[in-house]
């Protein structure tokens, strides 16, 4: 490529072929056995495409966004903006990926343990405020889906599996040890769809102004899909939803980032509601917080199924040595607080 001069120390490939379509199959072909891509086609991260991208910030290309794991790769500037121009991504949208690679990165957020683990789990980025409806990220019906409707989603998601893979090093069978694997290792991004919400929106609980725009990042592992198409008052609605949560606790973990401020959640129960879903609800007269209690006191998993972690030398910390005591039919509650669910308005 010609015009633009990449920074100084930034590495160059160049690609040939009959035309400008053979060099960019035969820089996909190198990318892709190299490790460098996530197997769909990549667009050329050519020095005037990561230029473009950079005008979307006023950070230098070299200033350091966060060290991410991991590999505890250097995340600078320039090469989050390398990652999204494979993505297709603009310079609109580096800002916003910028916030997700400081989120992800910030302690105690367990980014190690959900891209290193064997067990497949993933990230889910929510989008909050002006922004969403600025960039078009759609929160709105197939939110998680693919397509027309869901296409930034798509683009700004696959930069960011870019950026765990490049910066992080999260390689499949060097560090991302997944024994089986999972399409969760795409993250989900979506947005809350804040206009059919009949709460306010999930930054604003947190303490941020609506105009605020912000970006959550949560850990995804044991998805489940709560399908309910009979039930429209908010006890049968909620005992659904609490049904399809009672399984062991497991990754659950969330972390919001906006300019100034990131908060950490623990392990957390994270749910994306249907709006009509959420008016029912409150139809009923339930606020927000009253269905996050209600879940918490009826989401709960037997304890047999907590003892079965501990056999042989895997015994309990003493602090937890009293769960062996329990009965087998014992119930216990997935998260210890109403705090620790989340609820997202998203879909259609």
């Amino acid at each position: 490529s010609k015009g633009a001069t990449p920074p100084a120390g930034t590495e160059v490939l160049t690609f040939n072929g009959s035309d400008r379509y053979d060099a960019v199959q035969d820089m996909n072909r190198e990318y892709l056995d190299s490790g460098w891509g996530d197997g769909y086609p990549l667009l050329p991260p050519t020095p005037e495409a990561v230029a473009a991208i950079l005008k979307g910030t006023r950070r230098a290309p070299g200033d350091v966004v966060a060290i991410v794991e991991p590999g505890m790769g250097v995340a600078t500037v320039e090469k989050m903006a390398i990652n999204a121009a494979m993505a297709g991504c603009s310079a609109e949208h580096l800002p916003l990926l910028i916030a997700a690679v400081e989120a992800m990165a910030t302690k105690p957020f367990p980014l190690r343990n959900l891209t290193q683990s064997t067990g497949g789990q993933g990230l889910l980025f929510v989008v909050n405020g002006p922004i969403a409806g600025r960039l078009g990220i759609n929160g709105a019906q197939n939110a998680l889906d693919v397509g027309k409707p869901s296409r930034v989603n798509v683009m700004l998601a696959r930069a960011m599996r870019l950026i765990t893979l490049n910066i992080g090093h999260d390689y499949p069978g060097h560090l991302d040890m997944a024994t089986i694997g999972a399409f969760r290792g795409l993250p989900f991004l979506t947005a809350e769809n804040e206009l059919r919400s009949p709460w306010a929106p999930y930054h604003v609980d947190r303490g941020h102004a609506r105009a605020t725009s912000t970006i959550t990042v949560c850990g995804r592992s044991h998805q489940v899909d709560c399908e309910d198409l009979q039930n429209w008052t908010a006890e049968r609605v909620l005992t659904s939803i609490a049904g399809y949560s009672s399984t062991m606790p497991h990754g659950g973990y969330s972390m919001i980032a906006t300019n100034d401020e990131v908060i950490d959640h623990s392990i957390n129960l994270n749910i994306l509601l249907a709006p009509d879903h959420a008016k029912s609800i409150v139809r009923d007269g339930v606020t927000k917080q009253g269905a996050k209690e209600y879940i918490l006191n009826h989401a709960k998993f037997r304890a047999k199924f907590a003892k079965n972690h501990f056999v042989d030398d895997n015994q309990p910390a003493p602090q937890w040595r009293w769960i062996l005591d329990l009965p087998d039919d014992h119930l216990l509650q997935v998260v210890d607080s109403a705090e620790r669910v989340n609820i997202f308005v998203v879909g259609g």
